[in-house]
């Protein structure tokens, strides 16, 4: 019987517009003004040093502004964050969807946001009264390295604080690897949420709404 559904958050319930903005736009913005060179010039060194970091260096803070903040010698993350809150935006079928389910099931959030980035979302939504548990990039940690959702102990440390087995849970999100793969191997139900209706089979949703008569 299933007492616990998890939702990824980026791509699954909020758009990844202000994502985009952010780490796209305003950081090599910033970057630019602070070295006192061209937005090209800085978009190239921003972008090269987040490959470098995420796929060379394969830190686990890849998700963590303030870490790119230090690292790109900048300062006032809070403020960024505190501006982006009016390109934060649900989809459509989120509310009623997440309302719905909160009748009868936990609802908690199973994400990559760092806890400030998550925080801030939640409240510029108003989704934050949805969930009993957020679980982020500031979770969990062994050994002082942070878990990230391609590691399988981030979901046994999600059905271990929730204290359900797996086939008590479903988690939803829209990566392929980290939404489906990763937590079904560990026996998790998944749904795979792809709006554009460019995947299909059993496990595929193209609306939050075919939640309600899944579940």
């Amino acid at each position: 019987m299933i007492k616990v559904v998890s939702f990824d958050i980026d791509g699954t319930l909020i758009d990844e517009k202000a994502d985009f903005l952010i780490w796209n736009v305003e950081i090599p913005k910033m970057y630019a003004k602070e070295k006192g060179i061209g937005i090209k010039e800085a978009e190239k060194i921003v972008f090269s040093d987040y490959y470098r970091g995420g796929y060379i260096e394969k830190i686990d803070k890849w998700t963590d502004i303030r870490y790119w903040f230090r690292r790109f010698g900048l300062s006032g993350w809070e403020n960024l964050l505190d501006q982006m809150r009016n390109d934060i935006a649900v989809f459509d079928d989120v509310k009623d969807t997440l309302g719905y389910l909160k009748r009868k099931y936990t609802i908690i959030a199973t994400t990559l946001n760092t806890e400030d980035f998550l925080k801030m979302k939640l409240e510029a939504t108003g989704l934050e009264n949805y969930f009993k548990m957020n679980f982020h990039s500031d979770s969990f940690s062994i050994n002082k390295k942070n878990l990230t959702k391609n590691d399988l102990s981030l979901f046994r440390k999600v059905l271990d604080t929730m204290k359900v087995s797996p086939h008590e849970m479903v988690h939803i999100g829209n990566d392929p690897l980290t939404d489906m793969s990763i937590p079904s191997s560990l026996g998790i139900e998944c749904y795979l949420i792809d709006r554009i209706k460019e995947k299909k089979g059993k496990n595929v949703i193209h609306s939050l709404t075919e939640l309600k008569e899944i579940l």
